[in-house]
């Protein structure tokens, strides 16, 4: 099997060093739009500015996606360093938002996470943790993987993640109404965020418990 440990550090590399272009963007519209600090409730943008924004997210999306795609073959180990390099990318991501603004003050600040097909709003933590499990999953599956272990996801392990994502995801549309109403979010639904990270937890542990050794070729 590939060296899955130089893999990870040039993709972790690559994701870095794109955080750092990401932040910067943001970087730009800050300074522009909250010249005394970012807070809630967001202000006006022009809509060709906002659609933009969204191209950039998408675009970010594509990218790591195409990093993944050409580093691996194998579909389930390139979902997993897409799982990775998009943790590493989002954790440096704050981390240089904290360099060049000193932003966020704490993980509890709130921020705008993602806009399609509606803004996303939730702590920093929330995502934060995320990335940090996302990273630990790739590093444990890469890592049976090159002990000869197979672990095996069948499609009703599949559809739980994407229900456990699902909910994940609803926990960041709770408060989206705040936004469109000129208003502060409050009140994180944490709890909804713990249910869907037990139920996605519980299935890969579960299989990763479960890795058998492959048969020799």
């Amino acid at each position: 099997m590939e060296n899955w440990k130089n893999r990870l550090i040039w993709c972790a590399i690559l994701a870095i060093a794109f955080a750092y272009i990401e932040s910067s963007v943001v970087v730009y519209l800050r300074t522009l739009y909250y010249p005394e600090g970012f807070r809630f409730p967001l202000k006006d943008m022009p809509l060709s500015l906002f659609l933009t924004e969204v191209g950039r997210e998408a675009a970010t999306i594509v990218v790591l996606l195409a990093l993944s795609r050409l580093v691996v073959q194998r579909p389930k180990l390139r979902f997993f360093l897409f799982l990775y390099c998009f943790g590493v990318w989002d954790i440096f991501y704050y981390l240089w938002l904290k360099v060049l603004l000193d932003w966020p003050v704490t993980l509890l600040d709130w921020d705008i996470l993602f806009l399609i097909p509606v803004p996303w709003v939730g702590p920093v933590l929330s995502p934060v943790l995320i990335s940090l499990i996302f990273i630990a999953a790739a590093v444990v599956v890469n890592h049976q993987e090159s002990r000869g272990r197979s672990v095996t996801f069948h499609r009703v392990d599949w559809l739980l993640e994407l229900l456990a994502a699902l909910i994940i995801v609803g926990s960041y549309l709770w408060e989206t109404d705040s936004i469109f109403h000129k208003t502060i979010p409050e009140g994180y639904p944490w709890w909804l965020w713990g249910i869907g990270i037990i139920l996605a937890l519980s299935i890969f542990i579960r299989r990763i418990l479960q890795s058998t050794r492959a048969k020799p070729c």
